[in-house]
């Protein structure tokens, strides 16, 4: 099991008290859900991200199981941003720069894209075993 590794950044909405203090307490219905896939959009008042975990249940089938929706400001979701930026730069300084395939900030809306993502999934490994 590998090990994990909290980076103590916490984003909240700024105070007129520079004494308040912030207690961190779990939900009972807290839990951690492993996502490697997330959708994003927005109306005038919320960003929206749904995240998901995409897995090959077949040859050339997939399914996308929604695992939760998170709903935020505006503001909120820019200080996520900053927390997440800080995080990856902590990550990279210990392990290395992470490398992202060309393809994998892309959303995926129907099962249309899904099909799309096999194709280019079997071309590659086509183009792997194929002699040079």
């Amino acid at each position: 099991m590998s090990e994990s590794k909290t980076v103590d950044l916490v984003a909240t909405a700024p105070t007129p008290n520079d004494r308040a203090e912030i207690a961190i307490t779990r939900a009972e219905h807290y839990r951690q859900i492993y996502i490697n896939n997330m959708r994003a959009g927005f109306t005038q008042y919320d960003v929206q991200i749904s995240v998901a975990r995409l897995a090959e249940i077949a040859p050339l089938k997939y399914v996308m199981e929604e695992q939760a929706m998170l709903l935020m400001a505006p503001a909120q979701a820019l200080a996520m941003i900053e927390v997440l930026r800080k995080t990856i730069e902590s990550y990279e300084q210990q392990f290395g720069a992470i490398k992202l395939a060309p393809d994998s900030v892309r959303q995926i809306a129907n099962a249309d894209d899904v099909k799309a993502l096999s194709s280019a999934k079997v071309a590659k490994s086509k183009q792997k075993k194929a002699p040079t």
